[in-house]
């Protein structure tokens, strides 16, 4: 795989990140084979796969048991969404203090990227941008790179809207890079990645293939699908990497084979926009090993004659 470059920094990075929220559901049913997944993450590995999304705590702790598998410590870097660790933060001494803990838990001296995802209150994160985080907030981001705990530092923009693109003008001097649901519905957040183009700053797509999502949906042929889908969103430059949660070895190697460097065949092309662009969202969850639809909303009128499909019409592939 061709590394890309994170927005201005001088940090590369593989196209596609593995891991992600969802990584465990879909390595297994209901829970992922560790002997599996350490095989996935090898197979990767050997193809210049870069870094481990750690999304959760059930991430965290099969990605410390793949380093422990595969001897791919320091070579495999974590990405940590930082905020979900449920340790209080007054301080930017507070956040390096977090960010170590977070780091020995993985078994990590540094991480790759930390994206700090919008979890704190009462600010930009519940639609309040008059009420910006404080700047220890932001001296904290910088000491995470000056004090050699991750290369890069980024903002979870996964709220969309019109607040959250208002904060972006407020603080995308202080990051380098940030990480919207583009790839989730397509075309939502489509204004963040053109900002982010035009001020020099990386985007880390994430979404439907972070979920596993796309291999899920109904009437989905991801030997058709992946690599149209992945070539679209890597025609954007800003875009240094997207993350995948796969299922299978097969699912692994399809992934690779998207990420050639070549664009859009014509017919995949026509495939790609007819028949999945409308897509807006599927989610789900994994309840008690099963998987169940959380919400939906999939529109493409061209392709199935109508704007909406119907809760009853969804029917999920085995």
């Amino acid at each position: 795989m061709d590394k890309r470059k994170l927005g201005s920094t001088t940090v590369e990075t593989a196209p596609i990140v593995l891991g992600g929220h969802g990584f465990i559901d879909f390595m297994g049913k209901p829970k992922p084979s560790i002997e599996e997944a350490a095989k996935v993450v090898s197979y990767l590995a050997e193809q210049g796969l870069t870094h481990f999304d750690c999304t959760f705590s059930s991430e965290r702790q099969i990605y410390s048991e793949i380093l422990k598998r595969t001897g791919l410590k320091g070579k495999l870097l974590p990405v940590i969404w930082h905020g979900w660790h449920e340790r209080e933060e007054k301080s930017a001494d507070d956040i390096v203090t977090n960010f170590k803990y977070i780091l020995d838990e993985l078994g990590c001296e540094k991480a790759g990227m930390v994206i700090f995802h919008n979890t704190w209150p009462e600010g930009p994160a519940s639609g309040n941008i008059e009420h910006p985080y404080p700047d220890w907030v932001f001296e904290g981001f910088q000491r995470l790179k000056s004090e050699g705990l991750a290369d890069a530092v980024g903002w979870g923009m996964l709220s969309g809207g019109r607040l959250s693109e208002e904060y972006l003008y407020q603080i995308w001097e202080q990051i380098d890079f940030i990480a919207p649901y583009w790839n989730y519905s397509l075309r939502r957040q489509q204004f963040m990645v053109e900002f982010a183009r035009e001020h020099g700053l990386g985007v880390y797509a994430v979404g439907a293939f972070a979920r596993g999502a796309i291999f899920k949906w109904p009437g989905v042929k991801p030997e058709e699908l992946v690599r149209p889908w992945l070539k679209w969103i890597f025609r954007e430059p800003s875009v240094f990497a997207t993350s995948v949660s796969l299922s299978t070895m097969e699912e692994a190697q399809l992934t690779l084979k998207a990420c050639d460097g070549k664009p859009m065949s014509g017919e995949e092309s026509l495939y790609f926009h007819r028949m999945n662009f409308p897509i807006q969202m599927v989610d789900y969850r994994i309840q008690n090993g099963q998987r169940s639809l959380q919400g939906f909303e999939m529109v493409s009128p061209e392709a199935h004659g109508s704007n909406m499909i119907g809760h009853n019409m969804i029917k999920w592939k085995d």
